[in-house]
């Protein structure tokens, strides 16, 4: 987000923020390479910023089998706008 910020007036790096809980399918997964078993998760919470001004969007955050929180919220918003 910062390299997409540089080249853009203030105006233009105005976003909403949007969220999203999604449901993840309950399998188990080997990764051979890494020799690692992969525990399935129940839920992910994303947040996705996206341009007013110009049409762009961007993840900005996930995490999974945690409820999006107001202090999560704020720490999103901070470093959107750092």
């Amino acid at each position: 987000m910062k390299g997409l910020g540089k080249d853009q007036e203030d105006k233009e790096k105005l976003c909403v923020l949007s969220f999203d809980e999604a449901a993840i399918a309950k399998d188990v997964e080997f990764d051979k390479k890494e020799e690692r078993v992969y525990v399935p998760n129940n839920l992910a919470q994303v947040a996705i910023a996206g341009g007013l001004i110009n049409s762009w969007k961007q993840p900005v955050f996930y995490v999974y089998d945690r409820a999006m929180t107001k202090d999560c919220i704020i720490h999103i918003m901070k470093s959107l706008s750092a």
